[in-house]
């Protein structure tokens, strides 16, 4: 019997090209710059994105609808997907986009309807495969019966045949019998016996051969329709692919431009957060500018600035889009905590320091007062922490006077010194104990 069915159908992929405007340079929580563009550019995108999905849906709706005429000719039935309920829920999610009153609405409604898209997306596969699987059923049900018309008709034939070859092989046998003429002897009837089973071997192989030829043309028949219908429900699945393939071209084409108007909007957000900070600097006296290193600030995030808008121009994915912003927001960030250092005043040292250092006074008095009443003749090691606890007496006394305008420069030769008392009385703690430590000998000796 020929092989009428095709071994695999296409499976359904719905490729949407997907775009994230969600944009921070710098770390932590700021106020979002420029928000009404941002959600004017994202219920924009929302309605492109959610028409084209729509479009993918009726594609594949098209192709189901002529998919399923054919199945239903060929006697039987196949469950396609209903789109109805995405086509409902995407139309949802892009209103809520276009009705979010603020900018974390806004971000979160496009996030959700990105999240759905991508979800349906993911689900193309298993669709396929669920479809594939139905076919192969009705391909199976279609050859099925095909076979059981034709096993009826063989067996029939065979039985026709048997009685045919059967009358005759008795009248060929009479006629041999006619021309011997009276009773043939018994080496006569060998003879004829031997004759009739040649015949009846060459009429066997003549039916064999008519027989073969009428069961061909009984299952091309009988199959004609379902390979007709089978490549019809293998081109329908060939025109949905088609037209989706030329759909995500267009889509493609279509997300360049909002590709280029997001990273001009990424660069507007950028010079007016530039714009923010200069505002600010605008308020600092030369003096200030130079101790905090404003100038080379302002230079390295020009510069950061620059090579973003080349990073940009250059990005063709997603992938390079958000490598160019990593890469500007660690500049950002590496040039700040420069300034972040500088900025730094004593004043504000010193409130960093005090509650440490008073709690190492605490300590050494009474570390200081430990060794002087278990080992009044440690005045080597006492002596050295009494150093060190007027170092910390007299920071603290330092920290105290302190104001804003104080450079943290001022205290910095008074830490250093308390590092080095520090260090020193440690060394000589370390000493002590070695030597306080060691074992006794008395009551070793027997």
């Amino acid at each position: 019997m020929k092989r009428y069915w095709f071994a695999s159908i296409v499976t359904f992929l719905l490729a949407v090209v997907l775009l994230v405007p969600v944009f921070s340079f710098a770390a932590g929580a700021q106020e979002p710059l420029l928000t009404d563009e941002w959600m004017e550019f994202r219920r924009d995108l929302a309605e492109w994105q959610s028409e084209k999905f729509l479009q993918a849906l009726d594609i594949m709706q098209a192709g189901f609808q002529e998919a399923e005429a054919v199945v239903v000719e060929l006697g039987g039935s196949i469950g396609f997907p209903d789109l109805t309920s995405p086509r409902a829920e995407v139309l949802s999610l892009a209103s809520d986009v276009a009705s979010a009153a603020d900018d974390a609405q806004s971000r979160e409604a496009l996030s959700q309807l990105h999240a759905y898209i991508n979800d349906f997306a993911a689900g193309g596969r298993a669709r396929g495969d669920n479809i594939k699987q139905q076919v192969d059923a009705l391909i199976a049900t279609l050859r099925d019966s095909v076979k059981a018309e034709v096993d009826l008709f063989v067996e029939g034939l065979k039985e026709t045949t048997r009685d045919e070859i059967e009358s005759l092989k008795e009248d060929y046998r009479q006629t041999l019998v006619a021309d011997v003429g009276g009773s043939p002897t018994e080496e006569q009837q060998a003879t004829i016996q031997q004759q009739v089973r040649g015949y009846v071997q060459e009429l066997a192989a003549q039916k064999q051969t008519e027989n073969k030829a009428l069961v061909e043309a009984m299952v091309a028949e009988l199959s004609q329709p379902n390979i007709d219908g089978m490549t019809r429900l293998r081109q329908a699945f060939e025109d949905i692919q088609t037209n989706l393939n030329d759909h995500k071209a267009q889509v493609e084409a279509e997300a360049k431009e909002f590709q280029e108007r997001r990273k001009a909007l990424i660069l507007k957000t950028v010079d007016a957060r530039l714009a923010e900070a200069q505002q600010r600097w605008a308020a600092l006296s030369p003096e200030q500018k130079t101790k905090l290193g404003i100038a080379n600030l302002e230079t390295e995030l020009a510069s950061a600035r620059a090579q973003l808008e080349a990073d940009l121009q250059a990005a063709v994915g997603e992938g390079a889009i958000q490598q160019a912003l990593q890469s500007f927001r660690t500049r950002w960030q590496d040039a700040a905590k420069e300034v972040e250092a500088n900025r730094m005043t004593a004043q504000e040292l010193s409130e960093t320091l005090l509650p440490k250092l008073t709690t190492q006074e605490e300590k050494l008095i009474q570390l200081i007062e430990t060794l002087r009443d278990n080992h009044p003749g440690s005045e080597t090691v006492q002596a050295a922490y009494q150093t060190v606890l007027a170092e910390v007496q007299q920071l603290i006394q330092a920290c105290n006077q302190v104001s804003a305008e104080t450079p943290a420069s001022e205290l910095a030769p008074a830490l250093q010194q308390l590092q080095a008392d520090a260090d020193h009385a440690k060394q000589l703690l370390e000493a002590f104990k070695s030597n306080t430590e060691k074992p006794s000998s008395e009551g070793t000796e027997q």
